[in-house]
């Protein structure tokens, strides 16, 4: 009698040329096609599903991703938590992601990550509790002067020299950033800067986790 070899389900799943048999893993593929309709809900565009969609639920967006408050169908709940849970899949997602700002009308100044590899909240906290404006856009932190971007930063109250020397250090790195007075924003896929994003790619990195 043959023996019977026990062979763990997540080396059966990889590929052949990996050593697996190539089935591929069933939740990889069903977190790859919710991420699918995160990544269209996150793209501006004028779909009239999307425009019915965001005028009922009213979505806050975070990193250019929509975060819903208000309750949702049990498909849609499903879909977006995959982005607001605290596993190991939204974090790869989220850092896989990036959205490029353009004239800022979607991207929050201050919690977004759009200006370093961290929202500037976290960069600057001191700044960021004094400001007037905590949820504000770029486009509302900021003017457009005869073609050129003014920045336009607004406190609660004197800043002390320590809170000054900090503006001093922050304004001639944004001064360096250029809005662009077109589009909102655009969304790429970090591997491929691109905004069609490839699922196979998405695939191949929940399959890694």
């Amino acid at each position: 009698m043959r023996k019977i070899y026990e062979v763990q389900w997540s080396v059966v799943v990889r590929d052949k040329d990996r050593g697996g048999l190539g089935i591929g893993s069933l939740i990889a593929k069903n977190k790859t096609m919710f991420f699918k309709w995160i990544w269209r809900l996150s793209l501006p565009s004028n779909e009239l599903w999307k425009k019915m969609m965001f005028n009922k639920l009213k979505p806050v967006f975070e990193n250019g991703f929509p975060i819903f408050s208000r309750r949702l169908s049990c498909i849609w709940s499903d879909i977006t938590s995959l982005m607001t849970s605290t596993d190991s899949v939204s974090s790869a997602l989220a850092n896989n992601c990036r959205f490029v700002v353009e004239n800022g009308s979607l991207t929050r100044f201050w919690s977004d990550v759009w200006f370093n590899s961290s929202p500037l909240k976290v960069i600057y906290p001191r700044l960021y509790i004094l400001s007037i404006k905590l949820n504000a856009t770029i486009v509302d932190i900021g003017n457009w002067e005869l073609g050129e971007w003014k920045w336009e930063l607004a406190w609660r109250r004197q800043l002390f020299l320590f809170e000054t020397e900090q503006v001093v250090y922050l304004l001639p790195s944004l001064e360096r950033f250029r809005l662009k007075a077109t589009t909102s924003y655009k969304k790429v896929w970090s591997h491929q800067q691109m905004e069609v994003i490839q699922l196979k790619l998405v695939l191949y990195l929940l399959t890694e986790l």
